[in-house]
């Protein structure tokens, strides 16, 4: 089974069809919806994390844009940075989801 198999969906009694992508991102929606509302601890958590992987995204563009106006410098520290912030970015956000400190 693909993530674009169809599933019916006669709820309403209409013939629509929708995707599994579909029918998770709406669970998905609301699972999120529901805990940034319930757990503001992990939903401030989530927020600073993301925040943390942009200022990274942000400081190894900067080393990118430094590498191309000819500088002889590697931005290996800032894609480190990047991988590292995603990771905990992703695990914030699980923990939101899944409502629970890890």
């Amino acid at each position: 089974m693909t993530s674009d198999s169809e599933i019916p969906n006669n709820t309403a009694g209409i013939g629509t069809q929708v995707t599994r992508h579909e029918v998770a991102r709406v669970g998905a929606c609301a699972a999120l919806a529901f805990s940034r509302r319930t757990r503001p601890v992990l939903r401030r958590a989530e927020a600073a994390a993301r925040v943390d992987l942009a200022a990274a995204i942000i400081a190894m563009d900067a080393a990118d844009d430094r590498i191309a106006a000819g500088e002889n410098v590697h931005s290996m520290n800032e894609q480190a940075a990047v991988e590292e912030a995603l990771r905990a970015y992703a695990q914030a956000l699980a923990n939101l989801v899944r409502g629970q400190l890890s």
